[in-house]
C-alpha cells in the first residue's frame, strides 16, 4: 500500500536516491558531497517490478525521490501511482511501449559481454566494476533487471500529485529525448541537463544537485541556469 504523509519543513524532507542496473549506492557519492542529507538506498534487485516498487514505497512518504536509470523508472512508477512523496527528480527512466526500443542497446550489450558491457554501455567510460556490489551470479541478476525494466509501462501523472521532474542529458542519444517528449504528454515536467548523458551524477552532479535542492524546497525556484521558457523544457547552461 502507498502510504500518505503530511508536509514537513524543507530542512526535514528526506532526500532518497535510487540506483539502476549495473550499479550500487556508490553511484550517488558525488551528489552526497553536494547534498549531505541525501541518503542512497541499496535496491534489493529482486527482478520483480512489483516487489521493487513496494520496497521503495516503504521509504517514500514525504520524501524527495531522486532516481537515475532504473532507479528513475521505479520513481516514475511511484509518481504514476500517486505516492504521497514530497517530489521526484528522475534522470532518464524507461518508458515501456512509448519508446519500445529504448533498452534494446542495453540488452544487446548484455548479450555481447554481460554486466560489464551493460555498465559501460549505459554509463560510459566513468563506470567501473567498483560501482557494483552484487554477490553471487552478477550476470543472472543483471539479466532479470533488464527484463524487469523493459516490462515497465508509465502511467499518466495524477492530477494534483507531487512535483515530478524528469531530466534528460543534453548529450544523450535521441531515444532518451523521445522519452522526455512522451512523458510530457503524460503530464510530467521535463528538464534537460546540459553537458550530461546517462551518468549524470558523475558528469554533471552540481547541476543535478541544484534541481534536487529546488524540488526539496531547500532553494528557491528560478535560480540561475534554469529557464523553462514556459514549456516544461529547461536547459542548464552553467
Amino acid at each position: 500500500m502507498i502510504s500518505t504523509g503530511r508536509p514537513m519543513p524543507a530542512d526535514d524532507v528526506p532526500i532518497l536516491a535510487v540506483h539502476g542496473v549495473a550499479a550500487s549506492p556508490a553511484v550517488w557519492d558525488p551528489l552526497k558531497r553536494l547534498i549531505p542529507q541525501l541518503r542512497a538506498l541499496r535496491r534489493p534487485k529482486t527482478g520483480r517490478l512489483e516487489d521493487e516498487i513496494e520496497w521503495l514505497a516503504e521509504y517514500a512518504a514525504g520524501a524527495v525521490i531522486v532516481g537515475m536509470s532504473g532507479g528513475a523508472t521505479l520513481g516514475l512508477a511511484l509518481a504514476g501511482m500517486g505516492a504521497a512523496c514530497h517530489g521526484f527528480v528522475l534522470h532518464e527512466p524507461a518508458a515501456g511501449n512509448l519508446v519500445p526500443d529504448l533498452l534494446s542497446p542495453t540488452a544487446e550489450a548484455f548479450r555481447r559481454g554481460g554486466t560489464t558491457a551493460v555498465g559501460k554501455a549505459l554509463y560510459g567510460r566513468r563506470w567501473s566494476v567498483d560501482l557494483l556490489d552484487d554477490h553471487g551470479d552478477v550476470d543472472a541478476t543483471t539479466a532479470k533487471e533488464i527484463a524487469m525494466f523493459r516490462s515497465f509501462q508509465p502511467r499518466r501523472r495524477p492530477v494534483g500529485g507531487p512535483r515530478c521532474v524528469v531530466t534528460t542529458g543534453s548529450r544523450s542519444a535521441a531515444p532518451r529525448h523521445h522519452v522526455a517528449r512522451e512523458l510530457r504528454r503524460l503530464g510530467y515536467e521535463t528538464r534537460t541537463i546540459e553537458g550530461s548523458r546517462h551518468f549524470v551524477t558523475y558528469e554533471q552532479p552540481a547541476r543535478l544537485a541544484a534541481l534536487v535542492r529546488e524540488v526539496a524546497g531547500l532553494d528557491a525556484p528560478g535560480h540561475p541556469g534554469i529557464d523553462d521558457g514556459g514549456s516544461g523544457w529547461a536547459r542548464f547552461w552553467w
